[in-house]
């Protein structure tokens, strides 16, 4: 396991302070640069949560609500889908997903 091209390599020449994480969700491989760099979402996340939603199959019961989290980009809508699909509460909401990306660890080679 491996990454494809250096992450630092990747980002270097674009504005800004790049920050890039990657995992495998099958092998559980990763590699990263400067993944402590603080990382806002702002409401990025709430298109995961929409698609998780469908995912699910909750999208035609919480439909109103996915149209104020996505429509209105409401922070409290958002809140209250994450908390029935078990990622959060309807009053804390997704605060820890606001945070630093978790560092990944190097690959080990066998």
């Amino acid at each position: 396991c491996g990454p494809r091209g250096d992450p630092a390599r990747r980002s270097a020449g674009r504005p800004g302070i790049p920050g890039v994480a990657v995992q495998s969700l099958r092998s559980g491989c990763g590699a990263a640069s400067n993944a402590g760099a603080p990382l806002p979402a702002a409401s990025t996340q709430k298109a995961a949560v929409l698609v998780d939603a469908v995912r699910r199959g909750r999208a035609a019961r919480r439909g109103p609500v996915l149209d104020r989290m996505i429509i209105d980009s409401a922070d409290v809508a958002a809140n209250s889908v994450l908390a029935d699909l078990g990622g959060g509460s309807a009053d804390a909401g997704a605060g820890t997903h606001n945070q630093r990306p978790p560092a990944l660890e190097p690959p080990t080679t066998h």
